[in-house]
């Protein structure tokens, strides 16, 4: 659904939810406004953390990875002198 009609949608419920009171069509045009602006742009923050909080997981499994990796060079060195 567009934004147009979500907006179209959410001002139509406050109408009924107002009791179909004539004469507020602006004012429940604005506030279905406000209400459909706030959501969408709570999805993009939450889309936005999301992907960050992502590369930041992939960029800590590469760095256990690397110590993983230097943890077994360490211990299969200190085998071969007799530790």
């Amino acid at each position: 659904m567009n934004l147009h009609k979500e907006i179209e949608k959410a001002a139509y419920e406050l109408y009924e939810k107002n009791g179909r009171a004539g004469g507020r069509d602006l004012e429940n045009w604005i506030e279905a406004e406000k209400a459909v602006r706030a959501r969408h742009a709570k999805k993009e923050l939450v889309a936005t953390a999301a992907k960050q909080v992502e590369q930041a997981a992939g960029a800590v499994a590469q760095k256990a990875k690397k110590a993983v990796k230097e943890t077994v060079i360490g211990l299969k060195s200190a085998v071969k002198r007799g530790f």
